[in-house]
C-alpha cells in the first residue's frame, strides 16, 4: 500500500520517469565507454584498466551463460508477459564486484537473452537489461572497493552499494519504465510488481550476500581472475 500510494498516484510517480529515463542514459554511456576502455572517475574520464583478451571475453561468455541459467530457476511469473519470482538476483552485484566489466557486461546481457528464450522479449526488456548493467552491476563495481565480506567496511560497503542503493534504483527504474511505455498500469506495477522486485532485489540478496559472496570472491581470488587484480598498472584505479 505504501508503495502504491507514494509512487503509482503520490508525488513519486513523474519522478520515476525521470529516473527510468535517466538509467537508460547513464547506462548506454557508461557502457559505451568502459567497452572504449575508459571510466568516470574523480579525476574525470580516465583508463579503465580493461583488457579486451581472450579471459575476458570468455568471463563475458561464461558469466552470461550462468546469469541465464540460475535466472531459470523462478516462479511462475507473477504478471503475464513478465519474469517470476527467483532468488538469484544475488548472483548481479557479485558478478559486478568481482568479474568488473566483463562479468557486468555478461551479466546485463542475460536478460535480452533470457526474455526472449522464456518468451517475453520487449521493449521492457530494455529497462532490465540497462538496470543489470548500471544500477545491479556498475555501481556495486565501481563503489565497493574491497568485496571480501570479511570486515565491517567490506560488509557495509556491499549491502549499501550491491543491494540496498542498486536494487532500489533498478526496481524504481523498472516499474517506472513499464509504466512510463504502458505495459503496466500505475497500481499493478508498483501495487504488484515493486513489491516483488523488492523481495527478489533487496530482501533475498540481503539474506543471500553472506552465503555466496566470500565464497565466491575467495574462489575467483585465488584463482587469479579477480578483476581489480588483472587491471593495467598504468591505468588510474577506478
Amino acid at each position: 500500500k505504501l508503495l502504491e500510494s507514494v509512487f503509482s498516484v503520490g508525488f513519486m510517480h513523474s519522478p520515476t520517469y525521470v529516473i527510468a529515463i535517466g538509467v537508460q542514459v547513464l547506462g548506454f554511456l557508461t557502457l559505451f565507454l568502459e567497452i572504449g576502455g575508459r571510466t568516470i572517475s574523480t579525476k574525470g574520464i580516465v583508463k579503465n584498466g580493461i583488457r579486451w583478451n581472450s579471459q575476458s571475453l570468455a568471463t563475458v561468455a561464461i558469466v552470461g551463460a550462468l546469469y541465464t541459467a540460475v535466472r531459470f530457476l523462478q516462479t511462475p511469473q507473477i504478471i503475464p508477459g513478465f519474469g517470476g519470482l527467483t532468488f538469484t538476483h544475488v548472483f548481479a552485484p557479485i558478478f559486478g564486484m568481482v568479474f568488473g566489466v566483463p562479468g557486468a557486461i555478461g551479466c546485463a546481457l542475460s536478460t535480452p537473452i533470457s526474455d526472449a528464450i522464456m518468451g517475453y522479449l520487449s521493449v521492457g526488456s530494455l529497462a532490465g537489461t540497462m538496470g543489470h548493467w548500471f544500477a545491479l552491476c556498475w555501481l556495486p563495481m565501481k563503489m565497493v572497493k574491497d568485496p571480501s565480506f570479511t570486515n565491517a567496511k567490506s560488509i557495509v560497503s556491499v549491502y549499501v552499494w550491491g543491494v540496498v542503493v542498486g536494487g532500489a534504483l533498478h526496481v524504481i527504474q523498472l516499474v517506472g519504465f513499464l509504466d512510463l511505455i504502458k505495459s503496466v498500469t500505475p497500481v499493478v506495477g508498483w501495487a504488484v510488481m515493486a513489491p516483488g522486485s523488492v523481495l527478489a532485489h533487496i530482501v533475498l540478496p540481503a539474506i543471500l550476500m553472506p552465503l555466496t559472496l566470500p565464497f565466491i570472491f575467495k574462489t575467483v581470488k585465488k584463482r587469479g581472475m579477480y578483476w581489480r587484480d588483472l587491471q593495467n598498472t598504468d591505468a588510474p584505479a577506478p
